[in-house]
């Protein structure tokens, strides 16, 4: 959406050209960037307002059409999984893109060594971290518990051999996911931006006829009747 408005508008140039854009627009999308995961950190189902959950609620249940409220006993029953779309969600990518975006001082700080080395892995880590977690991250966690180790440090070694697991990963995995995402994404870029290539036959720079009259009936040759 961002890239579809400055491909037609180039909004990205002018709130740059005057301070009095920038910086509103750019504290504006930074407090709303701070301020999602803060609400959804202290804003769960266990308080008195919930704001994930009235906002999930919202919505049409698939089944009744009737809002989701509606149809559920109580409000902390329409908290949406974590799989759900979100208008946190929403807001806060939306808001943080608008950052990285506009602010050259945070481009200067994602563009330094530390940041670039993980920039061909990060399709491979966001495909396999859910993977790795829920499976050996889980084993580990209930191994550690049963073994009596602190909530923390279970916790805390837990997240360190599954990032190590991950990272690990990454360095086979991304020639196979990320190098191909990338060109297919490139390829989808120039499709959008740029004007369509003339259409040619497939048989270009020869006619249809050399496919079409290959099943054409050869006339016989005559035979060579000094040959007998």
């Amino acid at each position: 959406m961002l890239a579809d408005l400055d491909i037609t508008y180039g909004w990205i140039k002018w709130a740059q050209a005057k301070w009095y854009r920038l910086y509103p627009l750019l504290t504006i999308s930074a407090l709303v960037a701070g301020a999602t995961p803060l609400i959804l950190l202290f804003n769960t189902a266990f308080y008195d307002y919930p704001f994930m959950s009235y906002e999930s609620g919202i919505h049409p249940e698939g089944i009744s059409g009737r809002p989701i409220l509606g149809t559920l006993p109580s409000v902390y029953d329409a908290y949406p999984d974590y799989y759900v779309p979100n208008l946190a969600i929403l807001t806060f990518a939306v808001s943080l893109q608008i950052v990285v975006e506009l602010s050259t001082w945070t481009q200067w700080v994602l563009s330094l060594k530390c940041f670039t080395l993980l920039h061909p892995h990060i399709m491979t880590i966001y495909l396999s971290h859910g993977l790795i977690f829920w499976s050996l991250g889980s084993w580990l966690a209930v191994t550690f518990a049963t073994a009596g180790l602190p909530y923390s440090v279970v916790l805390l070694l837990t997240a360190l051999i599954c990032y190590t697991v991950i990272l690990t990963l990454a360095f086979f995995l991304s020639p196979l996911i990320e190098f191909t995402t990338q060109s297919a994404m490139k390829h989808l870029w120039r499709w959008a931006t740029e004007e369509p290539v003339p259409h040619r036959q497939t048989t270009a720079p020869f006619s249809k006829a050399l496919i079409i009259d290959r099943t054409r009936e050869e006339p016989e040759p005559e035979l060579n009747k000094t040959s007998a």
